[in-house]
Parts: structure tokens; C-alpha cells; sequence
């Protein structure tokens, strides 16, 4: 993987890049004059085809720019960038004198490269404070570097593909950096400034605490954020973009503080519209020279987000990928083109709709993949067939059985609607799927009674619930039973439960959960209690064709869901270089051996757990229990005893975990004192004694330490 020190230096230059990738691929098939690139023609599919051709598009709009040499002006890419962002800000002021970069097209190989010198960056942000400790002027030049990058793209390969592999190279001292001697660079040039200062000065503690690169930790940080994205396996299911944005917000939030991602389509217009508006004048301004003429806005672009529906994001291996559908802005011409087809691949059928399936993926090494494709769902009187972009047509019959049974008792109905469809197969083979609308009927669901006998006098109250699920479609009943009694003047308190038994033909379809959170130490061996991060988890299915849903119980949690991790300390020591974890537990649905699954079987969890995990008695969250969290501990204790609501970290969960970590001795997950749990001087003293006991090496015990 190319290393962020890389990407640094170049991603402002890449932005214009990219968006030839991404924007320019869109230029229309118009035969004369200048030919307008706008989002419709960026998705558009011709209405007799399946399957965008944005990548032979590119092509001639790489071709028309053959023999091109222009600089960019470099103030207008740095403007494009976002003022939040840490490393947007050190672009900026690394680039702050560096000259205009070049764009050439050659051969159909695209390049942006330039020259940067480091000088400005290094006086103002390292030689200046380090003078300033020492008090003099002193001669310093270990970071005078002239750093050479380049920006490389082969769209060649888009003659027969759709895939483009972006090429960042920076070069220093002849030397091309990359992801094995980067760092070791970069420290190399701090040892020089170190020998140049003590060679001169000596070096104190203040002069010491002033050579500290602000570069080199940031790279440090990222590189190590970048490693862990290689590793990092996820997949979800959401119905918008929005709902997809703060999902993938929210994870980022729990994994690093270098980015926040924008939790909706339109925070992301807000944070980076002017930019992105300001990349595509940018390059409209180059293209136009050459015919084509660029007019999109990050508007537009949010529009269609938000048209977008059934995303799907898959994270593996470093891949990165996400599919959604929009809708077919040429649906009334596939329709009409469908229909009038008789002697094609439509003969006999009749247009019922067509969507279009967005697929995206890029790589932490920068190769991305974009592709558009065109489903069509056609019928006549007596089939159906899905068209999805390829040759496969696959035919199937539909019939529909309707029963109502009247209601006992309440007088109420059931009505239990059945879709049967047999898919037939090229070798006249067929399969039969049953899909069923699920009803909540009453006739099959028997309802106990509510007993309560009072005693008189100074006698006990007891009460007896009993609640009979049945399966909605079945004659099969499945009970849970909770009896509790009691007594006045007594603690005594008896639960007994049934788990849930399925029946032996329920066929299973798909898996519905909802999802908690947990708090856990760093050093807690234990396996996940699934009761607590799991709120509910629901069994779909039928049996024997008749809809059967059933929720299972606590107990049984561990039967269907496998954690990622087998413990709290497992999940913690896997996040090597975090302070503590605040992460979605992966779960995994796993289907008994001898459970029967239906064809169309889904085991896909729409939500995962969020489990908190830190090291005890770290009420700062530095993953180090010393006297600093002693410190926190007893400034909290002070506010709370003035009433002035302290806090520990002004995030809420955070919050919440560091008074779990830092309350050593009761343990509260409440997040604030009050009946669960307080902060108080002891909290602080056994904080110190474990500090103390650590400090010489006395391997201490927490458990020992509070007795």
C-alpha cells in the first residue's frame, strides 16, 4: 500500500485527476461542436443497451487531449481543500511556495507532477519554535528538502475495462518513498536536526520538547489508521444514502479522530460542495480548449444520491465496495424500445419496468472500479423474465392463493397470502420458492390468564403470568413460561424460563436483529455476554409454505451468533496502537446443522453490536493508569459535590466508558454517579495504589488492591 506521506503531497494534485476519471468519462456522443458533460450523461445507458460504456467515453476524451502540457493553477486546487481537515492544512502549507504543477497527456498516459519545497514548511513549524526555546538563531537546514511528485494515470487500460489504477510517486534525495522507508526517512531527518542543535546548543528539555516534528507524528498516526484499514472486514444493508452515511460515520468516529466522515448526503454538500464545484470549473477550464465543456454541480450530485435506494457496502482485504440502485432515467424509452422489439431478445414480452444498479469499489492501493448497469423486468401473458445486463433471461410463473379464516372469541380474521413461483432453468428443470406476506393472525395464538390471589391481613401477594407464543401459520406452538411469586416482606424471587424450540420442518429465510451496546475491560477474558449487546433476534421462515417467525430467546443467543472475538481482551489486543476500543462487534449468523434453509436464505445482520473496551482504572483514556487518572477521579469527585455536572470526555459514550474504567470498585455503567455508582476519593486512592504497585513492578492485582 502507498503510504499517506504520499498521498499528502499529492492529493490536491490528484483531485483534478480523479475527476477526469470520474467526470469527464460522462462526455455525450454528440458528433459536432463542443460536447457538454453534464450527471445525466454520466449514467445515461442508451435504451437499447444494458451496460454503460463511460470507459471507451474517457478514452476519446483522453485521446482528444493527446500532446496537452498546461500548468494548474496551484491556488485554485488548494482552495478545493477543506480547511477542517489536519492534512488538507499541512498540504497547504508544504505547497504554500511551491511552483504551479504541470498536467501532460500523452499516448493516452495522463500525468500531474511538480516540485515542492519544505523550507517554509520547516522554518515556520519546526526551526522557529526551536530557536525560541533556545533562546538564539541558530542554523538549521536537516529539513531544506525539495520533494518531486507525480500523479500517474494509464487509461489505456480502459480500452477493454473499467477499472483505473491511480500512481502517486514522491521523490526526495533521488530516493522514492514509499510504504518501507518512509518513516525511517523522516526520522533520519530529525536525527540530523537533533545533531545540528546539540552541535551548537545543547539540547534541554524545552529545546527537546520544540524538536518534536509535527510531520513525522501525523504521518506516524496515519500510517498506522492506513494499516488498519487493510484489515478491516464490514458489510451492511441500507435503504438511503443518508442511512448508509451516519452508519459509516459513526463507525469512523469509533476508530479514529484523523477524519470525521459526514453523516449525511447533504453535511458532505455543506463540507465539500464549494470544492468539488470549484475541481470541476477547474478542469471544465482545461477541457473546454479541446471540445467538451463540463456542467455538474455537488447539488445535482446529492440529488441522485438521494434518489438512490438498497446500498449494500462491503469492506475486505483493503477492497472497498458499494452498490446501490437508481432509478432508469430512460425507462419510457426501454419501454418503448422493449415493446416494439418483436423479432429481438423481447419477442413476445412486454415492458413492466427497468431500474439501474450502481456498482463502486476502490482499494487502500488506489485502484477503483465504476460501473452502471441496466435491469429490466419484462412479462407477457404467461411469464416474467429479469434481464440483467447479460445474456441469461430466466422465466418464471406466478400464482397467488388467498385464504381468510374467521377469527374465535374476538371475532377477528387471519389472512395468510401466498406467492408461489417456479423458476424454470435451461434444462427444463425447475425450483419452486415460496414467498410469503406474514400475518398476524389471532386464531393461532392462545393467551393465558392473569391469576392474582390476595392474602388478607399482614399475607403475601402472588401473581402468576403465563404467556403462550404460538407461530403465526402453524399449528406448532412454542411456549415460554415465566412464573415469579412474591411475598410480602420477603426477597425471595423465583424466574423459571423455556427456551425457544423450533419445529423440526421450519424453513429458514432470513435473520432479524437489533442491536446494543456493551462496556468492557481491557483485561476481561470472559466470552461477550450476547444477552446484553443483543436486544432481539427473530427466526423468518415458513413451514411448509406458511409464514413463522420465532424470537429467541437470551439464553439461546449463542446458538445462532458467533462473535469475531472470542473476549473483550481478544478484541482490545487485536487494536494494537488504539487507547481503547469503541468498534461494532462483528456477529456472525450461524445455521444449525440440522436447520433446514430456504433457496433465497439471507443471514445477513442488518445491525451489529458497539462494545466499549479500556483498560481499568484509565479515567483519561490514554490506555496508562497512572496518577494523571487519580488527578481526573478527584477533580470529578470536587464538581460533583459543588453540583457543577462534570464530565470526563465530552463525548457521551466516551464518557460513559472512562467512569466505567474510573469507578475501580463498583464498576457503574451509568456514565454519571448516582445509585449504580460513584467517583470518589477511594476510586482515586486505588487508582494510586495500582500506579505505585505497577511502578515497581509488582504485577498488581485490582482485585486484590480493593479487596
Amino acid at each position: 500500500m502507498k503510504k499517506i506521506f504520499n498521498r499528502v503531497l499529492a492529493a490536491a494534485i490528484a483531485i483534478p485527476m480523479t475527476l477526469t476519471q470520474g467526470v469527464v468519462m460522462t462526455t455525450s456522443a454528440e458528433g459536432t461542436g463542443a460536447k457538454s458533460i453534464t450527471l445525466d450523461t454520466f449514467v445515461a445507458i442508451p435504451a437499447d443497451q444494458t451496460e454503460s460504456t463511460w470507459n471507451a467515453r474517457l478514452m476519446t476524451m483522453v485521446n482528444s487531449l493527446n500532446g496537452t502540457e498546461q500548468e494548474i493553477n496551484k491556488a485554485d486546487f488548494l482552495a478545493m481543500l477543506p480547511e477542517a481537515n489536519t492534512y488538507s492544512v499541512m498540504l497547504k502549507e508544504v505547497l504554500a511556495d511551491a511552483a504551479n504543477p504541470v498536467m501532460t497527456v500523452k499516448d493516452g498516459v495522463i500525468t500531474v507532477s511538480g516540485t515542492a519545497d519544505m523550507t517554509a514548511y520547516a522554518q515556520a513549524k519546526i526551526y522557529n519554535k526551536i530557536n525560541e526555546a533556545a533562546g538564539t538563531e541558530l542554523t538549521l537546514d536537516a529539513f531544506n528538502k525539495t520533494v518531486e511528485y507525480s500523479v500517474t494515470v494509464d487509461a489505456n487500460v480502459l480500452m477493454n475495462g473499467k477499472t483505473v489504477d491511480v500512481d502517486p510517486v514522491v521523490v526526495v534525495d533521488g530516493t522514492e518513498l514509499n510504504e518501507d522507508n518512509t518513516a525511517a526517512y523522516l526520522k533520519g531527518l530529525s536525527d540530523d536536526l537533533a545533531a545540528q542543535v546539540s552541535a551548537q546548543v545543547g539540547v534541554t528539555a524545552d529545546i527537546e520538547a520544540a524538536m518534536t516534528v509535527e510531520m513525522i507524528q501525523k504521518v506516524e498516526r496515519a500510517e498506522a489508521w492506513a494499516d488498519k484499514a487493510e484489515s478491516l472486514s464490514r458489510t451492511g444493508s441500507y435503504a438511503s444514502a443518508d442511512e448508509m452515511m451516519a452508519a459509516v460515520s459513526k463507525f469512523f468516529d469509533s476508530r479514529t479522530d484523523l477524519y470525521t466522515f459526514p453523516a449525511s448526503v447533504d453535511e458532505a454538500v455543506a463540507r465539500h460542495g464549494a470544492g468539488f464545484n470549484q475541481a470541476v470549473e477547474l478542469i471544465s477550464g482545461i477541457t473546454e480548449s479541446h471540445g467538451y465543456t463540463i456542467s455538474i454541480t455537488a447539488d445535482e450530485v446529492a440529488a441522485l444520491a438521494k434518489e438512490g435506494t438498497n446500498f449494500e457496502v462491503a469492506v475486505s482485504g483493503g477492497t472497498y465496495e458499494v452498490t446501490f440502485n437508481i432509478p432508469d432515467a430512460e425507462a419510457a424509452e426501454v419501454e418503448a424500445y422493449v415493446n416494439s422489439n418483436e423479432s429481438g431478445e423481447y419477442t413476445d414480452k412486454k415492458y413492466v419496468s427497468s431500474i439501474k444498479l450502481v456498482e463502486a469499489s476502490v482499494t487502500t492501493d488506489g485502484v477503483a472500479y465504476f460501473n452502471v448497469t441496466r435491469e429490466i423486468v419484462t412479462e407477457d401473458a404467461d411469464q416474467t423474465s429479469t434481464t440483467t445486463g447479460t445474456d441469461e433471461t430466466t422465466d418464471s410463473t406466478t400464482a397467488t392463493t388467498t385464504a381468510t379464516t374467521e377469527g374465535t372469541g374476538d371475532s377477528s380474521d387471519t389472512s395468510d397470502t401466498a406467492t408461489v413461483t417456479t423458476v424454470s432453468t435451461d434444462d427444463g428443470s425447475s425450483t419452486s420458492t415460496t414467498e410469503t406476506t406474514v400475518t398476524t393472525g389471532t386464531d393461532d395464538t392462545v393467551t393465558g390468564t392473569d391469576d392474582t390471589t390476595t392474602g388478607s391481613g399482614e399475607g403475601s401477594d402472588t401473581t402468576t403470568t403465563e404467556t403462550t407464543t404460538a407461530t403465526t401459520g402453524s399449528d406448532d406452538i412454542t411456549s415460554s413460561t415465566t412464573d415469579t411469586t412474591d411475598t410480602t416482606g420477603s426477597d425471595d424471587t423465583t424466574t423459571s424460563t423455556t427456551t425457544t424450540t423450533l419445529a423440526p420442518d421450519f424453513e429458514l429465510e432470513s435473520v432479524e436483529i437489533s442491536a446494543g451496546e456493551g462496556y468492557y475491560f481491557s483485561h476481561d477474558e470472559n466470552a461477550f455476554d450476547l444477552g446484553e449487546l443483543v436486544e432481539s433476534l427473530v427466526l423468518v421462515g415458513n413451514i411448509n409454505g406458511e409464514a413463522t417467525s420465532y424470537v429467541i430467546s437470551p439464553q439461546d443467543y449463542a446458538t445462532y451468533l458467533a462473535p469475531a472475538y472470542a473476549s473483550p481482551k481478544a478484541f482490545f489486543e487485536s487494536v494494537d496502537g488504539l487507547a481503547y476500543v469503541a468498534n461494532t462487534l462483528t456477529l456472525n449468523f450461524v445455521v444449525p446443522a440440522d436447520r433446514k434453509t430456504a433457496e433465497n436464505f439471507d443471514g445477513t445482520l442488518a445491525e451489529q453490536p458497539t462494545v466499549y473496551i479500556g483498560v481499568k482504572g484509565d479515567a483519561n483514556l490514554d490506555a496508562v493508569v497512572n496518577i494523571a487518572d487519580a488527578t481526573e477521579v478527584l477533580t470529578y469527585y470536587a464538581k460533583f459535590g459543588a453540583s457543577l455536572n462534570p464530565v470526563l470526555n465530552a463525548d457521551e459514550k466516551l464518557n460513559t466508558l472512562a467512569f466505567f474504567l474510573a469507578d475501580v470498585d463498583t464498576e457503574s455503567k451509568a456514565g454519571v454517579s448516582g445509585d449504580e455508582g460513584m467517583l470518589l476519593i477511594n476510586d482515586a486512592t486505588n487508582i494510586l495504589t495500582y500506579y505505585a504497585q505497577y511502578a515497581a513492578s509488582l504485577d498488581p492485582s485490582w482485585d486484590d488492591i480493593i479487596g
